[in-house]
């Protein structure tokens, strides 16, 4: 085990983050980048700055032009915190950007709302903290039972700046509560499956990074992370990660590399339900480990017109229970402006393993069953083509074509047993070969410097090796979002609503399986605030969201919808 650390550690390659400088008035944080609300810019959690959209797709990071790096942003080896606290001590963000700032509120469905940020720069230091807090508690009419909808995150972060690199160190701490409420049992009946899913998480890790441009030793990350769920099941992890980059004029040679090592313990055995007073014994355990290397070569080519990166992906797979895989492929990304700032054409081809752990599978659905055990996905390649471009600095749109293939990728999967007037529900991921092709239409248009719309439509089109088509993949998606100020901008007005189309899904009752149809729904967020006071705000919100997130799985109920109020303070 400790050669495995040791391995690991002296393994390399995540992000190359470039840093830009902006001013702005520290009461107004511009549209124009990631929002520190949560909920309106999902990407705010991944890590990455995006412009504001109605989009939560994780195609919104696909926007050239191309950087000076490979794909290792990939989620395994992505280490950036979720705060936009961490994003600032990147160097993605001036910390002015930003206003300190403690926000709360209470509402309908027992809401509450918690959010803080806090950053402050002294000499050659930067300290950051974050806080979120969102919670609803809703109750069902079956068996009268409430259901709880919680998460809730904080993290820790400094750095110092030394010569031509920043070193630095972060820490976040994540707790999920989720009822698991498709579940309903009557008095004379138990399961050793807590009616309540909770997970417990812990991250912390230390980097050094260029703040002076790209640099033949640019960066090195490491990172661990702990976490605990249900039955005593839980993940770990160490990772590591380092760049290398050499200029030469228009040309930059790079190498990307990184490892990470996974442990994970899930339950073992099938949840039943028992008489009142039967097995309250927690169920079997088991173990399994994961190693992951990989290593990008890479050359790249910037001009005026055109930006292209070609590199050669090489990855090593291996784990306890599975033979070792070897996976090298080509990875490309290309831009040409065809007429400057008004149509440019791009492309990309990737390719790549994941490991999907109790951690990660918990971003997708929070349900999650404690019988989720870690396994790894393989994107076999993805390829994509599009076109975006900017009319009088105002209207920006994006038209894009893509198709890629993945094996082993999650399908959710609920199994369903029935005891008196009472059912037992739990969701794990199986496993599947999917093909996806996605079109996808967006734009956004700045009316004035106050006021901004957002768009977008795209088609999804899902098979599936094992399915009639891919699971909870939508036929199509459409969305718009509002952003301004008036009255001088003492009142900010926000709003976002997306309808996802139908999909299918799959339920196991007893030892017969069968697809079922998940119906469309609609997630929305709106919020109005009156600045009153030159630091104070009052806001009123609705949403039928926790979290920014309005996931939906056959037979689970959500949050519904939420109304609250509540107080802004800037400091």
């Amino acid at each position: 085990m400790k050669n495995k650390f040791l391995f690991l550690f002296s393994a390399v390659a995540c992000t190359v983050v470039a840093g830009y400088s902006q001013t702005t008035d520290k009461n107004r944080i511009p549209s124009e980048v990631i929002s520190v609300e949560k909920g309106y810019d999902p990407q705010v959690k991944a890590g990455s700055k995006t412009p504001f959209s109605p989009d939560e797709s994780p195609e919104s990071s696909t926007k050239l032009p191309v950087s000076y790096r490979t794909d290792a942003e990939a989620a395994q080896f992505d280490f950036t915190a979720s705060s936009v606290a961490a994003l600032v001590m990147d160097g993605q963000v001036p910390a002015a950007l930003y206003p300190n700032y403690l926000k709360g509120g209470i509402g309908y469905n027992l809401s509450t709302l918690l959010e803080g940020y806090y950053s402050h720069s002294w000499g050659k230091n930067t300290f950051g903290a974050a806080l979120n807090h969102d919670r609803a508690e809703r109750k069902l009419d079956f068996l009268t039972d409430n259901s709880v909808f919680n998460h809730s995150d904080a993290s820790l972060s400094f750095k110092h700046t030394a010569g031509r690199y920043d070193l630095g160190v972060y820490a976040n701490y994540a707790y999920n509560a989720f009822t698991n409420n498709g579940s309903r049992l009557a008095e004379e009946y138990s399961s050793t499956l807590p009616l309540i899913l909770r997970h417990n998480e812990i991250t912390g890790g230390v980097f050094i990074r260029s703040h002076s441009g790209y640099r033949a030793f640019d960066h090195l990350n490491l990172e661990a992370s702990y976490l605990n769920g249900p039955n005593k099941t839980g993940d770990s992890y160490v990772k590591a990660s380092a760049g290398f980059y050499f200029p030469v004029k228009k040309l930059m040679f790079s190498l990307d590399v990184a490892g990470a090592y996974y442990h994970n313990k899930w339950v073992s055995e099938p949840y039943d339900i028992f008489l009142s007073g039967g097995p309250s014994a927690q169920p079997a355990t088991q173990t399994q480990d994961f190693e992951h290397l990989m290593a990008t070569p890479a050359l790249s080519y910037k001009s005026d017109r055109l930006d292209l990166y070609v590199g050669a992906r090489m990855e090593v797979m291996a784990g306890s229970r599975i033979d070792t895989k070897f996976h090298i492929m080509p990875e490309v990304k290309a831009s040409y402006s065809i007429v400057e700032g008004l149509l440019s054409v791009y492309g990309r081809l990737e390719s790549g393993y994941q490991v999907q752990n109790t951690a990660s599978l918990l971003h997708e659905n929070p349900f999650v069953g404690p019988l989720t055990s870690a396994f790894y996905s393989r994107e076999k390649f993805k390829a994509q083509i599009g076109l975006s471009g900017v009319f009088s600095s105002s209207f920006r749109y994006e038209i894009s074509a893509a198709y890629g293939q993945t094996d082993n990728t999650p399908a959710w999967i609920n199994y369903r047993q029935i005891a008196g007037n009472g059912y037992l529900s739990y969701y794990v991921p199986g496993w599947d070969n999917i093909q996806v092709f996605d079109l996808k239409v967006s734009g956004d248009y700045t009316i004035n410097p106050s006021h901004r719309i957002s768009a977008f439509a795209q088609y999804l089109h899902g098979s599936s090796d094992t399915f009639s088509s891919a699971l909870y993949t939508p036929d199509f998606r459409i969305g718009a979002s509002y952003r301004g100020q008036v009255l001088r901008d003492r009142i900010g007005l926000s709003g976002r609503i997306v309808y996802n189309g139908a999909s299918k899904g799959f339920e196991m009752i007893g030892i017969s399986g069968q697809e079922v149809d998940v119906d469309g729904y609609v997630e929305f967020q709106a919020e109005a605030s009156y600045r009153f006071a030159d630091h104070w705000s009052l806001f009123v919100q609705a949403n039928n969201t926790i979290d920014g997130r309005a996931v939906r799985f056959y037979g689970y109920d959500w949050c519904g919808t939420r109304a609250l109020i509540g107080v802004r303070f800037n400091f």
